[in-house]
Formats: C-alpha cells, sequence, structure tokens
C-alpha cells in the first residue's frame, strides 16, 4: 500500500513538472522586426520621350468601347409580372385600379346564367365596389375574364424579360358562409 502511495505521488510529480516545461516554452518573447533602413533617392534624370514617340504608343494602345444595344441588361429580372401603375392604353383609369388585388375582397356576386353576372368587392377600408365581365381590376392591368357562382376569375398580364407578354389567371373566391369573412 505505501508503495503505491509513492508511485502515484511521484508520477502526479512527474506530469506537473512536464506540463510546467510544455507551458513555459512556448512562452518565448516574440524577435523584433528587422529594422527598417531607407535608401536617398539617386538623382537620375528621367528623359522624357519624344513627340513621336508618344503618338506611336497611343496607336498600339486598344480603344476599347461599349455598344449596349442590343444586348440584355444584367441587372434587369427575367420574369417580370406586370407593372404597377403602367396605364392601359385607351382606357381610363378607375379607382380599382390603383389597388392591389391582395387589398381587394370578393363579398358577393349576383349569378345570371346568361353571361350578365355582376360581383362586388371591398377593400380593406370596407368601401365597396361592383365588378363584371370586362373591368379592369388592380394596379396591374387585370381584367375580369369571368364571373362564376362562386368565384371571379381575373387575367392579369405578366410578361418574360424579352419575350411576348403572357397572361395569368387569379381567382378570387366567396368566402364561405359561415365561414371567415
Amino acid at each position: 500500500m505505501i508503495y503505491r502511495g509513492w508511485i502515484r505521488r511521484i508520477t502526479t510529480v512527474l506530469i506537473l513538472v512536464l506540463g510546467m516545461v510544455f507551458a513555459f516554452s512556448g512562452c518565448e518573447k516574440p524577435s523584433a522586426p528587422p529594422p527598417i533602413t531607407r535608401t536617398k533617392p539617386s538623382k537620375k534624370k528621367v528623359q522624357k520621350p519624344s513627340p513621336s514617340r508618344k503618338e506611336n504608343t497611343r496607336q498600339n494602345k486598344p480603344v476599347f468601347s461599349y455598344n449596349p444595344k442590343g444586348k440584355v441588361d444584367p441587372f434587369k429580372p427575367f420574369i417580370q409580372i406586370g407593372s404597377p401603375g403602367k396605364p392601359i392604353p385607351g382606357v381610363p383609369k378607375t379607382p380599382l385600379q390603383e389597388y392591389d388585388l391582395s387589398q381587394l375582397k370578393l363579398t358577393a356576386i349576383v349569378y345570371v346564367g346568361d353571361g350578365n353576372s355582376f360581383g362586388m368587392v371591398e377593400d380593406s377600408a370596407g368601401k365597396g365596389f361592383t365588378i363584371k365581365k370586362g373591368t379592369y381590376l388592380g394596379n396591374r392591368g387585370g381584367k375580369v375574364k369571368a364571373v362564376h357562382l362562386d368565384r371571379v376569375i381575373i387575367e392579369e398580364p405578366s410578361s418574360l424579360y424579352g419575350t411576348q407578354s403572357r397572361t395569368r389567371e387569379i381567382v378570387m373566391k366567396l368566402p364561405e358562409e359561415g365561414g371567415k369573412k
């Protein structure tokens, strides 16, 4: 028992000593940076090129120019869905065209089977507007395509950059009875 105790103590002391040796061996002071030596500039005469030499150097350098005509602008988005505020030619701007479609809520539909159906949309302030087939709606040039029994389909122009204009359909549904309005 006594023998084992001495071995543990000696081992512990050796580990502590070795640990201190390794810890302090890395703590050397950094060496000073080498001194900066400055040299005096020499007074050499610089020969100026003759005028004929200047003209030759200008002719050898290529002249770069950029003409963006016919090239794609890299800073424009590839997909452009409508554009707010673009007036539709030949159509006067109505108050319905100043709203975004997300600000309008479909509240009622009067359905007549022969295509003369109309609906009512409401803005966030509670002001109501009547819409029917052909009514321009939204600030991106949307137009009511059809009024059905429970929904209104709006056709909105969208274009991919550099291609022909396409349209997308947006459906506004009536809220369910007794449900969230």
